[in-house]
């Protein structure tokens, strides 16, 4: 889900899970994800979110920053 904060800034969230049936190994994700995003100019905008484990098999925390260029 996106929600818009200003003209600029967005906020977004989302619960998301993964199942692997693997014969070798079965393994099932569970994640929370948060970003917020913040256009500089209608071309270029600016991100950075955090990505939440909920169970053993993902890694604890992800954060992240990056700038996407609208082509």
């Amino acid at each position: 889900m996106a929600y818009p904060i200003t003209d600029r800034l967005t906020i977004t969230g989302e619960l998301w899970l993964a199942i692997n049936c693997d014969p070798s190994g079965k393994t099932t994700q569970y994640e929370a994800d948060g970003a917020l995003f913040y256009a500089l100019t209608k071309k270029i905008q600016l991100d950075i979110g955090a990505n939440v484990g909920l169970n053993e098999d993902m890694p604890a925390e992800k954060i992240y920053f990056g700038i996407s260029k609208k082509l």
